[in-house]
């Protein structure tokens, strides 16, 4: 029997629709370095990782968040168009406030694209930074006041704001926010871009990436987002370990949100060598903080400068 029209059209969506993975990591890559400049290529594969997971959040308990960090002009805005673009529910959350933020992301599981210089008071702040804290544990609530109209109550509700995210600022962000990821210092472009996103190739790798979701979240998967959190988990413990050993001196919880990246992502090894690269750039940024800070109380507590003779004071060798 000759198949209906329905049914032919069916058949040939599907087939333009068939993808195979290590195509579809090349192709997400090629999409991201054509439209933007960063100084070390391993963080495509990065990004690749990131992108993917989006689309298969439920497999995981835990998620890495992407931190931008740069001087005006060198991309961070535009990361988070790109991102935007390929990422399930994509949100860049422009000028809203937090607590419609908020609202939006329980009812519909957005990945969230945040420009903190969009986040104008820092009453917006405080309530942004607690969100996405809350966000990056499947199961951690984010609990907040009710307000009726424009007034707060001392009734409290519960949301689930877990997803990942990307967050892009001038400055540091709060070290709470930064413990929860990955972070990327952003320098003027050194090669030429892309100067407009190419829509059209977007919407076809969006289409693959739906079938990427179709092929790897079951409905067994859906259903499992709902139970406590531990009783679930795509992550490999032993595997974890295996990523970054002990003798490597990476932190359990950088371990455990770096791993989600390097599970989905091309150029494992590579990724990893990234990985250590961003760890310890990180730690030797927060021991120079603390040192500055020492330095900075010691100066405010003496009465005089000339009792901090560097002389006397201990090499940091």
């Amino acid at each position: 029997s000759t198949p209906s029209n329905s049914s032919a059209a069916s058949d040939v969506y599907k087939r333009q629709l068939e993808y195979r993975e290590e195509d579809l990591d090349q192709e997400i890559w090629d999409f991201c370095y054509q439209h933007w400049c960063y100084p070390d290529d391993r963080v495509y594969d990065a990004l690749v990782g990131f992108i993917k997971n989006t689309w298969i959040v439920e497999k995981w308990n835990v998620a890495c968040y992407l931190i931008i960090i740069g001087m005006k002009g060198t991309g961070k805005t535009w990361l988070l168009e790109i991102l935007e673009q390929l990422c399930f529910k994509g949100f860049k959350t422009g000028n809203i406030s937090p607590r419609s933020v908020a609202n939006l992301t329980d009812k519909y599981h957005l990945t969230l694209l945040i420009d903190e210089s969009q986040i104008l008071t820092s009453e917006d702040k405080v309530e942004m930074v607690s969100m996405i804290n809350s966000g990056q544990r499947r199961g951690d609530p984010y609990v907040r006041a009710k307000k009726v109209g424009d007034s707060l109550t001392n009734d409290v509700e519960t949301l689930d704001v877990f997803g990942w995210k990307a967050i892009a600022g001038t400055k540091e962000l709060a070290e709470t926010i930064q413990d929860r990821g990955i972070v990327l210092k952003t320098l003027y472009p050194h090669r030429e871009t892309r100067k407009n996103i190419d829509r059209k190739w977007a919407f076809e790798l969006r289409r693959k990436l739906l079938k990427y979701r179709m092929d790897n979240v079951s409905l067994e998967d859906c259903a499992r987002i709902y139970t406590p959190l531990g009783e679930y988990d795509f992550s490999d413990t032993e595997e974890i370990k295996q990523i970054f050993p002990v003798e490597r001196n990476v932190s359990p919880r950088f371990n455990e949100i770096f791993y989600p990246i390097w599970k989905v992502a091309p150029n494992k090894e590579r990724l990893i060598q990234f990985g250590l690269d961003l760890y310890h750039v990180k730690m030797l940024t927060e021991k120079q903080s603390f040192e500055a800070q020492l330095i900075d109380c010691l100066l405010y507590t003496s009465p005089s400068p000339r009792d901090l003779s560097t002389s006397r004071m201990p090499s940091s060798a």
